[in-house]
């Protein structure tokens, strides 16, 4: 998406949020510690699914 980026305006909100990554996704754990950064004000339930996402091969 280039450089769009929306944090300054999500980092305000206050609300629940779940954020859940599969173990093998292609964006990986760095993508989702990145998102939760983004949503500082929120309260986060922060999930890894055990054997989900691309595989290799």
């Amino acid at each position: 998406m280039g450089d769009f980026d929306l944090s300054a305006q999500v980092a305000s909100l206050k609300f629940p949020l779940h954020i859940f990554y599969g173990e093998n996704d292609p964006f990986g754990r760095a993508w989702a510690d990145k998102t939760r950064a983004a949503f500082s004000s929120a309260t986060i339930d922060f999930q890894m699914i055990p054997i989900v996402g691309t595989l290799a091969g």
